[in-house]
């Protein structure tokens, strides 16, 4: 059985290639939120509250403390970052993942602190924009600032934001 396989991840900031590898990318996972309804009701329902996206992180290899400062991985700081994935499909086609992600860092540290490894930062942070690209099509475009949410191609707020401007 073949099976698609990631061939390939590279961190950008500001536009510039981070330094090293790539190891590993979590990106912020889009998520609808809703409430129970139980009151008059045998069988609970659930209403709709909203939307929330979880933190994202990556581990990046070979960055340097001072590369780390240059490009902006500090706590607390907004951080713009592009992470752009390869993968190959069974059929042997390539599928070309883009994750652009705008927010705040809350944690940078080494991760590896072992004799001879090679520096490997761990970064964690809370997003306040996420766009994700597959092959050029849009999946996911949220907007925390303006309260912008497609999940999975299907824009879900535009029509309540417009309907108050």
């Amino acid at each position: 059985m073949n099976h698609s396989t990631i061939q390939q991840i590279r961190a950008h900031s500001n536009g510039i290639p981070l330094i090293g590898k790539t190891k590993d990318f979590t990106p912020p996972t889009p998520e609808r939120v809703t409430d129970a309804v139980t009151e008059g009701r045998i069988i609970e329902s659930y209403r709709d509250k909203g939307f929330k996206m979880d933190d994202f992180t990556f581990t990046q290899e070979g960055m340097s403390a001072k590369q780390a400062q240059a490009l902006g991985v500090v706590t607390g700081a907004y951080y713009p970052l592009t992470l752009i994935k390869a993968v190959q499909e069974p059929d042997g086609s390539l599928t070309t993942y883009v994750h652009e992600i705008t927010g705040h860092v809350t944690k940078a540290a080494p991760a590896s602190n072992k004799m001879g490894d090679e520096v490997t930062w761990k970064v964690d942070g809370k997003a306040s924009t996420y766009k994700l690209t597959i092959n050029g099509s849009v999946v996911h475009d949220i907007n925390l600032q303006t309260q912008k949410v497609v999940m999975f191609g299907q824009d879900l707020t535009s029509k309540f934001i417009d309907a108050v401007s």
